[in-house]
């Protein structure tokens, strides 16, 4: 999966990714209506399973630019994309917006994986 973290815009508007390829994501694409992790619903969207062992996380609120993070309004594209923004992605249908995330603790309250919805 490739993660695509907004930086804001450069001097041109246009708006700049940070693009970063993880590995061992499980996702699932969904048709009809989706429930995100924060309660929403959308049409269509997709579930990732992100394991909180790869490493690079930076909690969305310290986010500015070196490492990954998740929050609404980034986006995801299925496989490893070379694509510099997101919206050059060749399979546009492979491209979603992260509508919410979550992490998820293991039994003994130890972060196991993050749970993200797009759409």
């Amino acid at each position: 999966m490739t993660l695509y973290n907004a930086l804001g815009e450069d001097d041109d508007g246009v708006m700049q990714w940070a693009r970063t390829v993880l590995h061992g994501v499980v996702f699932e694409r969904k048709s009809g209506a989706v429930a995100s992790v924060r309660g929403g619903t959308s049409t269509g969207g997709l579930m990732l399973y992100i394991p909180a062992t790869l490493g690079g996380y930076v909690e969305p609120h310290e986010y500015a630019g070196a490492g990954w993070t998740l929050r609404d309004g980034d986006m995801v594209a299925i496989g490893e994309q070379s694509a510099a923004s997101p919206h050059d992605v060749t399979a546009r249908r492979d491209v979603y917006k992260i509508t919410g995330s979550e992490p998820m603790l293991d039994l003994r309250g130890v972060l196991d994986h993050f749970e993200v919805s797009g759409a």
